[in-house]
């Protein structure tokens, strides 16, 4: 999407209400083997103590 990756140094979080999407989220990750923080939380209510560059929201 942006280009940016772990490998390049770039920190990647994922934010999901659903305990499945996340642990599917954790299976993608882990088969790519990219570092991602799998957080549960509510899009338009979560506090992570930390700003962003980048913030991209899926939909489908």
């Amino acid at each position: 999407m942006t280009g940016r990756s772990p490998a390049s140094g770039a920190r990647i979080a994922g934010l999901d209400l659903s305990q499945r999407m996340l642990n599917m989220a954790r299976e993608h990750a882990a088969t790519a083997r990219v570092s991602v923080e799998h957080l549960p939380g509510e899009m338009r209510e979560f506090h992570l103590g930390r700003q962003f560059g980048l913030i991209f929201i899926g939909r489908n």
